[in-house]
């Protein structure tokens, strides 16, 4: 992953600053998206920060290529595209992280629900145990006397 993003800002940017703060900024959020997601859903997100990258680079080409004909500067325009793709990383990462930290809650809730209706059931079916815990306690009083 930190060759491909290494990769694929150099294609776009050309210059060693922008590319490194790229790749840690790509760095960080995937490994804070990691401590909170399952590895499908990393793989999820890898993919689409891929595609994010791809759609970056084909956007950078078309200015670069509009760009000739007129008289401004590349760096302005190239730090712009990147904190725009950044920006839109970050929200797909934020997004993704809270909509599966949902759905993981919701399942959870469901099957605790499930098991605390079973455990009615046993409790409502067993009296004999409840005449047991009687004996048990005639027969701890007499133990004291």
């Amino acid at each position: 992953m930190m060759t491909m993003t290494t990769t694929m800002t150099m294609t776009t940017t050309r210059r060693r600053t922008t590319t490194m703060t790229m790749t840690m900024m790509m760095m960080m959020t995937l490994m804070m998206m990691i401590t909170t997601m399952t590895t499908i859903t990393v793989l999820l997100v890898i993919v689409t920060i891929k595609l994010l990258l791809l759609l970056m680079t084909m956007l950078l080409l078309m200015m670069r290529w509009r760009r000739r004909s007129r008289t401004r500067t590349r760096a302005t325009t190239t730090t712009t595209m990147m904190m725009m793709a950044m920006m839109m990383t970050m929200m797909m990462a934020m997004m993704m992280t809270m909509m599966m930290i949902d759905d993981d809650d919701d399942d959870d809730d469901d099957d605790d629900d499930d098991d605390d209706d079973d455990d009615d059931d046993v409790d409502d079916d067993n009296d004999e145990n409840d005449d047991v815990d009687e004996n048990n306690d005639t027969v701890s009083s007499k133990l004291t006397h």
